[in-house]
């Protein structure tokens, strides 16, 4: 698949709801923008793969298919840390932005993220962030992007990623709204390969690269709203492949029995 056709592979539902489209005027004034991840505490990943699909509960043995649910989260979460996923969608929206005035002078990631100091640890991800603390850093607006829910979800046997959220973009001085968007981020059918669960809970991994696919989509997307053209698409991270059979060798595996196979 070709990794500039971002949007082939992921489709945005709900990209309308709540939209502020960009005041350009406003953004002229910008002189030094900060960039923050966000992803609240509970966001997720919500895993309702069992309890929609039928396909996969053979598997489960003697498991309840909430408890395969259950189960399945923790595997992906231990995989995929959720500040990981909220610090992804930042990156790659600076990245689309980097050459272009006023993003161009962002502040740096490492300065804004020890201004903020608590807010960006995950016991304290619901905190709202005391944004006036980077004042000091000369910044004068924030982008900020919030990832409110993701998870997992499959129909006849094809598991299917999620994720909703928004952006937005404010100054830091009274709070008035420059832009914002909301999203609603998945996997289009057309394009899902065939996942194993149980697999998956060996090989987080799997669950990490197609994760990767939204998050490009959605940066994509955040970036065009900003710049005063629309911007060129950037290629995605290369993703690593992992054997179709084999766990991870740098993390510690359950020990799957017939009774147990999560």
């Amino acid at each position: 698949m070709n990794r500039f056709c971002l949007v082939s592979a992921v489709a945005l539902l709900g990209m309308g709801c709540a939209h502020k489209s960009l005041n350009v005027a406003a953004l002229d004034t910008v002189q030094k923008p900060a960039f923050v991840g966000h992803i609240l505490k509970n966001a997720g990943p919500k895993v309702t793969v069992f309890t929609d699909d039928p396909s996969f509960r053979e598997g489960l043995k003697r498991l309840e298919p909430a408890e395969g649910n259950r189960r399945l989260a923790n595997w992906l979460l231990k995989g995929l840390p959720q500040q990981e996923l909220s610090d992804g969608l930042r990156s790659r929206t600076l990245l689309r932005l980097e050459h272009e005035a006023p993003f161009r002078n962002a502040a740096d990631p490492s300065k804004v993220a020890r201004a903020l100091g608590i807010f960006l640890t995950q016991e304290d991800a619901d905190m709202k962030p005391n944004y006036q603390a980077l004042a000091e850093l000369n910044v004068d607006s924030v982008v900020e992007v919030v990832i409110e829910e993701y998870g997992v979800r499959s129909a006849q046997g094809k598991i299917r990623f999620w994720m909703k959220g928004y952006g937005r973009m404010f100054r830091l001085q009274g709070g008035s709204v420059l832009w914002k968007r909301s999203f609603h981020a998945e996997e289009e059918e057309s394009s899902l390969p065939v996942t194993d669960p149980f697999v998956m809970a060996k090989d987080p991994s799997l669950f990490r690269n197609r994760t990767h696919w939204i998050l490009d989509t959605v940066a994509q997307r955040f970036a065009e709203d900003l710049s005063r053209g629309k911007r060129p698409a950037v290629a995605a991270p290369k993703q690593e492949t992992s054997p179709a059979v084999l766990p991870s060798a740098k993390q510690k595996q359950p020990v799957v029995t017939e009774e147990d196979p999560l």
